[in-house]
Parts: structure tokens; C-alpha cells; sequence
């Protein structure tokens, strides 16, 4: 019994320690002079405890999302998908527990050329892709950084049980005196 809460003990704090804080977001976009428009989703993971992440410390990214305009009379959809090989720049910016600023760019594709782009703007963020297609980017699920005092505790509570668990082995070996 010991013996396993001590394994779960472990387990869970390795497993704190393992995870990433991650963000999820939407675009959605439109040009009005082209009849253009865009829409897509991604996702962003980086390790607990950055408040600044940059390129370097992004551990996943991924977009998924379309650009659809008419040409010649006929409607065109061009599939885009980015991956994090595919990111030219990033910079994102955790304070207070809430995302507060946040800019990416991708490497120019060749399919049309087509580019995702993040930025700041008045009243959020704005994405663009595409034939200069411009529109609102949604931060739909921010699982922030567990805070340090966390990790403090479970510090802590490894340290207790790594001394119980010598104090219970002390107990089973005998002392051996020489007179």
C-alpha cells in the first residue's frame, strides 16, 4: 500500500511538471471589394511557468482553415494547414492569468502564395491571410501555466514522503552492536 501511494505520488508530479500551457483560437475573416473570406482554427502548446514565449520555447502549433474566393465566375477554396516548421515569427505574452499580447507569422506557400498572420490591434487581435483577408481572431480556450507556489507544494509533499519512506525502512533493519 506504501509502496503504491508513493508511485502515484511520483507519477502525478511528474506529470505536473510534463505538461504545457496550450491556447486554442479562431479566425474568421472577409475582403468586401473581392467577396473573398477565410475562416480556420489553431492551436499553440508551450511549457508551464513562460509568461514570454517566444519561437523557441513553442512546443506545438498547428492551423487548419480555407480561403475561398471567386475567380472568373467560379468559386476557388484553398485549403491552408500550418504547422510549426511553418512559423516564421511568434511572440506571445501571458500576464494576469489572460493572454496579452500575441503575433504570429507564417512562411509565404507557394499554393497561391497564401501566409497566416496574428497581430494586436484596438479590442483584440486580428488575423490576415490570403488575398489581404482580414478579420477577428478568437481566443476560444486558454489552459494557463500552473502557478509557481504549485510547484512548491508538490515539492514539498515529495520531500515529506521520501523522509517517511526512510524513516519506515529505518525501522526494518536491525542494529547490529558490537561489544
Amino acid at each position: 500500500m506504501k509502496s503504491r501511494m508513493l508511485k502515484l505520488s511520483l507519477f502525478l508530479a511528474l506529470a505536473t511538471l510534463a505538461s504545457a500551457a496550450t491556447l486554442n483560437f479562431s479566425f474568421s475573416g472577409e475582403q468586401l471589394s473581392t467577396r473573398a473570406t477565410a475562416a480556420g482554427t489553431g492551436s499553440l502548446a508551450w511549457p508551464d511557468g513562460i509568461a514570454t514565449v517566444g519561437l523557441p520555447d513553442l512546443t506545438a502549433f498547428s492551423y487548419a482553415g480555407y480561403v475561398q474566393s471567386s475567380y472568373n465566375g467560379s468559386s476557388i477554396t484553398i485549403p491552408e494547414t500550418y504547422g510549426l516548421t511553418d512559423l516564421a515569427d511568434f511572440a506571445l505574452t501571458v500576464s494576469g492569468g489572460a493572454i496579452s499580447a500575441f503575433s504570429l507569422d507564417t512562411v509565404l506557400q507557394s499554393a497561391w502564395p497564401t501566409q497566416f498572420s496574428v497581430f494586436p490591434a484596438p479590442g483584440g487581435f486580428y488575423g490576415n491571410t490570403g488575398a489581404d483577408i482580414v478579420g477577428p481572431v478568437t481566443i476560444t480556450n486558454f489552459d494557463a501555466a500552473p502557478e509557481p507556489a504549485s510547484f512548491a507544494l508538490i515539492g514539498l509533499g515529495l520531500a515529506g514522503l521520501g523522509l517517511w519512506r526512510k524513516k519506515e525502512i529505518g525501522r526494518c533493519i536491525p542494529i547490529v552492536r558490537w561489544s
